[in-house]
């Protein structure tokens, strides 16, 4: 008996046939649907970006892995499921993501950044843009507002159902100042009544006076419902809820992080999910569906081939999203 057997992990039999398992395999990757991530990047130039708003003052002559390199890295193994620095001391190692990570152009070492390198990004956190805002926020406003507006509209709910019965609903909006605030604000109030009694809300918005208060309530403030299950999908898909250090920056550099892997996942969405049974899908079931996909890999100067199972389930939406994905011709 050779030495490789030998060394086999021999488990219970199937069927009269020994069960046997060893480490002498070719390459496997479990990641085998990272090239999907790397060409949604590239056509959304979106590491590239921000990259280029890092202020990295590192000796030229001493950078193994630029920053791109490092900020892909960081990226698609949360993506991944790897929401710890700790992983990518096994990860680096990964040929496809060595690949999916690697600059277009410029020398590369052959293994991504170890865990200390990747810390870089964080030492020039300082530079790196504020946020900002650019969405018109509506939030609820307290019960000081029912004592100074929407009487009107609250006491015709009222009215009406009592006479008529059922939910009945209006809707109005005026000015309000809060004792603390330096000017008025407009005040979208929703009268509800039903058999349970008043069900009134208030939502404070700095969008115009003209809007339909009806429309503003039931069309946008409504709809933040979906915002919050992006904020979910974020939080519990790519780790964004992670705020364990003990150093303000560097919880923001992470959620910025996270916030950066949910821009990249849904813009693959856009391009390449919709009409797809993924086109709703969380970042969990697109994880699990597309890019923890089991492959074989080959490997040379010239190219990187990843092998995946003749039999798998989902390998017709694979082919698909690739196709969807794939470089525009000129």
């Amino acid at each position: 008996m050779t030495k490789r057997y030998q060394n086999a992990m021999r488990f219970s039999p199937v069927k009269g046939r020994q069960v046997e398992a060893d480490f002498t395999g070719a390459e496997v990757t479990a990641n085998g649907g990272l090239p999907l991530l790397a060409v949604t990047d590239r056509r959304l130039g979106l590491t590239e970006s921000v990259a280029q708003a890092i202020c990295d003052d590192r000796r030229r002559r001493s950078v193994a892995h630029s920053t791109v390199s490092i900020v892909r890295q960081r990226l698609f193994a949360l993506l991944l499921g790897h929401e710890d620095l700790n992983d990518h001391d096994a990860l680096r190692r990964d040929t496809a993501l060595q690949a999916a990570a690697a600059p277009a152009v410029g020398r590369q070492p052959d293994d991504v950044a170890c865990q200390c390198r990747l810390k870089i990004p964080q030492k020039c956190r300082s530079k790196i843009p504020q946020l900002r805002d650019w969405f018109n926020v509506a939030h609820r406003c307290g019960s000081a507002c029912s004592r100074t507006g929407g009487r009107g509209a609250w006491g015709a709910a009222a009215a009406l159902h009592r006479l008529n019965g059922g939910k009945l609903r209006l809707f109005d909006n005026f000015e309000y100042a809060a004792g603390t605030w330096p000017r008025k604000r407009r005040v979208v109030v929703k009268a509800e009544h039903n058999d349970l009694g008043p069900n009134t809300r208030f939502v404070v918005t700095n969008l115009d006076m003209a809007d339909d208060p009806q429309g503003l309530y039931d069309d946008m403030y409504c709809e933040r419902g979906e915002m919050e299950n992006r904020i979910k999908d974020q939080q519990l898909g790519l780790f964004a809820d992670r705020a364990s250090s003990s150093d303000f920056d560097a919880n923001q550099l992470r959620l910025l992080l996270s916030g950066l892997a949910h821009t990249l996942l849904e813009g693959m969405r856009r391009m390449a999910l919709e009409a797809t049974e993924l086109a709703k899908a969380s970042p969990e079931t697109v994880r699990l569906t597309l890019l923890k996909v089991g492959a074989v890999v080959l490997s040379n100067t010239r190219r990187v081939r990843l092998l995946m199972s003749r039999s798998h389930p989902k390998q017709a939406l694979f082919r698909r999203v690739a196709a969807a994905l794939a470089p525009q011709p000129p």
